[in-house]
């Protein structure tokens, strides 16, 4: 799973993430709360911006990379 690591002046967490889409399409930050894709899937999001967007979602802290 990729992810990004932050600078030590930014506290130094890696945050992994899952992506979507291809470059050149309009980025979509795709933000969740609650416990995680687990419980609150993003299956019907992802669908409709399918071939649309290139979806960026952040893995819930402590899960992923």
């Amino acid at each position: 799973m990729p992810f990004v690591q932050l600078p030590a002046s930014a506290g130094g967490a890696r945050i992994a993430y899952d992506e979507t889409g291809r470059d050149g399409r309009a980025v979509v930050l795709h933000l969740h709360g609650g416990w995680g894709a687990a419980l609150y899937p993003c299956d019907a999001q992802a669908a409709a911006l399918r071939g649309r967007a290139r979806r960026i979602t952040p893995v819930r802290s402590g899960d992923g990379a």
